[in-house]
């Protein structure tokens, strides 16, 4: 009888990570890369406020909502397969995008591209300790994070140069060639696996909580526009918050949950993804404040908007680079309330924003914005993690993953409202002045301002000013409540996160049982390369 096999690292490891590692980067990208795109699509897909919010919202909803449900088809069905069919969905979608030719499709296209990325994110990571022995898996994972990340900043740049040189699709139509090659790769660089015991999928937790969300962000974004009295507004704000509290009850007493609730009796995982939340609700929310404003205000062209934003990149830099030393000189606690009561200060500092600050403003507080975000994100994320028991770490990691999706599409729909509802009304009078099919045009955004006051002859520069000011008064109160919200996390971070640890522990007996099974499975459910 033939002894136990073991597990030989494939030298061709490092090849399939890096080629997984180019449909994150695609993912990062599609995460921001819209943001410099929105004024060009108010004008060429007459685009309202409040589409801008569901083209860009569309995306975050549906990844947050299918994150945990992937990786549980991933393990059932074969984590290669489903990935390889993440591919598609991106892909499809994204072309999709590209040719959308008006808002409603768009919106539709992005909600798609949420599922492929959903389905991409949490099964490249699982593949990690597939494709890697232990003592490699530290570096394997940095290289996923690092590359996970870089997306970010690097989207409003190259958004801003397609954008110059090219119509808004083709900031779609860059993730094909980059996904066809990482569809084409996959099988040859990286083993098929599966859990040993497929777990079931939630399929009753999936639907109420992708339900829950939905309903919840419809009824703020549609809110200005329908009337916060309305009953479609107060009763798809209610229903959704009445879904959500079903679905957390469901949790708590099905056998296959998708939300591991006893993760949330540590407070050292619970408060610190409650303030990455909190950093993606107010990193994207200022992005689609902001951009419209260096665009249309301060007459930036999308590429120099996108060079505009690097301050935030630079500060995120400088905060994120001693995070660690502070960490262990002064504790976690001490270095995300600092961070969220630096990113709060910053954000406050928006309010003071009118039509003739110069740029220098902008970006001095960009600058400090993303201080706070660099101090606050690696130092939750380290701290959250190390709350987490060996086998917990995977479901534990795409919790948080899921808590900062929906901190970002509530972030688009909350401050994106803000605006919405305040420019609207200061544009009232000024309104007022223009033949009526005007009047609602010019209400709906500052871009439709600009574009009807380009018609309007030397009446137009009064409506040019008056818009400008109607959405700096308005980028002030979303500022505003942006710096509330983090310095609620400020206050809520010194007084529940606690200073000594007090991890998700699991019988050590039990931890053994499950990493011993963990590598297992690794060997007996995977497929050697072809």
């Amino acid at each position: 009888m033939p002894g136990p096999r073991t597990r030989t690292a494939s030298p061709r490891r490092w090849f399939g990570l890096a080629l997984m590692s180019l449909s994150l980067l695609v993912i990062g990208l599609d995460a921001t890369i819209l943001a410099v795109a929105l004024p060009t699509l108010t004008t060429d897909l007459n685009a309202s406020t409040r589409e801008l919010q569901w083209i860009v919202d569309a995306y975050s909803l549906t990844f947050a909502s299918f994150l945990l449900p992937a990786g549980l088809l991933g393990d059932r069905y074969g984590r290669r397969a489903v990935l390889l069919l993440g591919f598609v969905i991106f892909g499809a979608a994204s072309g999709w995008a590209a040719f959308s030719s008006d808002a409603q499709g768009l919106i539709a296209a992005r909600a798609l591209m949420g599922v492929g990325a959903a389905i991409i994110t949490p099964l490249t990571l699982a593949m990690v300790p597939v494709m890697f022995p232990r003592e490699e898996r530290g570096k394997a994972h940095a290289t996923w994070s690092v590359v996970s990340g870089i997306g970010l900043p690097l989207g409003p740049i190259l958004g801003g140069w397609f954008l110059e040189h090219f119509w808004w699709g083709s900031v779609f139509l860059i993730n094909i060639p980059i996904l066809a090659i990482a569809l084409i790769g996959t099988p040859f660089l990286v083993p098929e696996s599966r859990a040993a015991e497929a777990p079931r999928v939630d399929l009753l937790g999936t639907l109420l909580s992708t339900a829950g969300l939905v309903l919840l962000v419809y009824g703020i974004i549609e809110g200005p526009h329908l009337g916060w009295v309305d009953v479609e507004t107060t009763g798809t704000i209610v229903l959704g918050l009445v879904l959500l509290m079903v679905f957390v009850w469901w949790q708590a007493r099905t056998d296959h949950p998708l939300l591991d609730l006893g993760l949330f009796r540590s407070r050292r995982f619970t408060w610190p993804t409650m303030a990455l939340a909190l950093v993606f609700l107010s990193l994207m929310g200022m992005l689609f404040v902001l951009t419209p404003y260096l665009q249309t205000v301060l007459g930036a062209s999308p590429f120099g908007t996108g060079i505009r934003l690097l301050p935030l990149v630079a500060g995120l830099l400088l905060g994120a680079a001693p995070s660690d030393w502070l960490v262990k000189r002064f504790g976690a606690k001490l270095v995300i309330a600092t961070g969220l009561f630096v990113l709060s200060a910053a954000l406050l500092g928006y309010t003071r924003l009118t039509v003739g600050d110069s740029y220098q403003f902008t970006g001095t507080l960009l600058v400090a914005v993303g201080l706070g975000m660099g101090m606050t994100l690696p130092s939750s994320i380290n701290h959250l993690m190390e709350a987490l028991s060996a086998h917990k770490t995977g479901v534990g990691t795409a919790v948080n993953n899921a808590f900062r999706q929906v901190g970002a599409a509530l972030g688009v729909a909350l401050l994106g409202t803000i605006i919405n509802t305040t420019y609207s009304d200061k544009m009232d009078s000024a309104a007022a002045l223009l033949p009526p099919p005007l009047r609602s045009v010019v209400k709906d955004s500052i871009g439709a301002a600009h574009e009807a006051a380009a018609r309007l002859g030397p009446a137009g520069d009064r409506l040019v000013a008056a818009a400008n000011d109607a959405y700096v008064r308005a980028a002030a109160n979303a500022a505003l409540v942006a710096a509330i919200v983090c310095a609620v996390g400020f206050v809520v971070i010194l007084l529940f996160l606690p200073w000594k640890p007090d991890a998700v522990h699991a019988p050590a007996e039990a931890q053994q049982e499950q990493a011993g099974q963990s590598d297992d499975t690794a060997v007996e459910s995977s497929s050697s390369l072809p």
